[in-house]
């Protein structure tokens, strides 16, 4: 933790286990999930958009 915070050294205290777990899983299957569901609700407003319009 202390490569990911050089500049502030010790007196960063992360939340105990929470990092690691969040680093190693959602770059996997987390941002693909994110990604699908903004592209889902972007092309949803869009065509909300051209209808109203």
């Amino acid at each position: 933790m202390q490569s990911l915070y050089p500049f502030v050294g010790e007196t960063h205290v992360p939340r105990p286990e929470l990092p690691p777990k969040l680093m190693q899983r959602v770059p996997s299957r987390g941002s693909i999930l994110l990604l699908i569901f903004y592209s889902l609700v972007h092309r949803c407003a869009w065509l909300i958009l051209r209808l109203y319009q």
